[in-house]
């Protein structure tokens, strides 16, 4: 029906706003902290060793921790089509 369409949409506008907005908030912090981590980490001519300074700071992101903040920043897109997929089991 129409309103179930309209509710949708509305569910789908809403989950791209909030998905945009934490990654407005989170992106440029990250980017501005990432980049002054990598000047803080010199020397610039021995990269093994300012990736292990970041490591041992805890300011080196590996590919699980990235995928679950990237994870976080659209959950509200994927909560949306979820919600479809298990209203169709409910009724």
């Amino acid at each position: 029906s129409v309103a179930e369409i309209t509710i949708n949409s509305l569910i789908t506008l809403w989950a791209i706003e909030f998905s945009a907005l934490l990654a407005a908030a989170y992106l440029p912090a990250y980017m501005i902290l990432r980049s002054r981590a990598l000047m803080i980490a010199e020397p610039a001519d021995k990269p093994a060793e300012s990736r292990e300074w970041l490591k041992e700071s805890g300011l080196d992101l590996n590919f699980l921790q990235m995928i679950s903040r990237i994870l976080t920043i659209i959950a509200p897109m994927l909560a949306s089509p979820v919600i479809n997929i298990l209203s169709q089991f409910v009724q």
